[in-house]
């Protein structure tokens, strides 16, 4: 899978998303689901260093706020078109609670959210299989300007 990131940088994903905990066995490469997480924290804590965590859009990002520290990403599932839930748990991560770390859009975003979701606190976005990159980086500064405040404002300090 390929990579975009809020600079228009493509790189290679590294990390497998783990959707099958059947027989699980814990390596650094692996973006691991928010029920494992949950069930095993201890065991994860001592043998990771970087701690990766997906979400889908119906989960509780509250249940990361005690150890949101310890985390170095968090993905972000796009189940389907029109399922913008994810959007919120981004911005939520970033103003609420305070999160530092990565955040990655994963599943089927859209290549026309790109900026939205840079927008929205995202880091990078996992190019869905089979889509154009260069239709993704050009998404990513499509528009040039904005009349409302974003997490992307914050960190610039720009007023819009």
């Amino acid at each position: 899978m390929v990579l975009l990131n809020k600079n228009a940088e493509i790189s290679i994903n590294k990390l497998t998303v783990i959707t099958d905990i059947n027989g699980l066995i814990l390596h650094k490469d692996q973006i691991l689901p928010l029920a494992f997480w949950q069930n095993n924290k201890t065991e994860i804590k001592a043998k990771l260093d970087n701690i990766c965590i997906w979400l889908n859009s119906h989960d509780n990002i509250e249940a990361l706020a005690q150890d949101i520290s310890n985390i170095a990403l968090i993905a972000l599932n796009f189940p389907k078109f029109g399922d913008g839930r994810a959007f919120t748990m981004a911005h939520l991560l970033r103003s609420k609670l305070g999160f530092k770390g990565e955040i990655r859009a994963i599943g089927n975003p859209m290549a026309d959210q790109a900026q939205f979701l840079f927008r929205c606190g995202v880091d990078v976005i996992e190019i869905p299989k089979n889509q154009n990159t260069q239709i993704w980086v050009e998404e990513t500064t499509r528009m040039s300007h904005f009349y409302q405040r974003s997490q992307q404002n914050k960190l610039t300090g720009s007023r819009y």
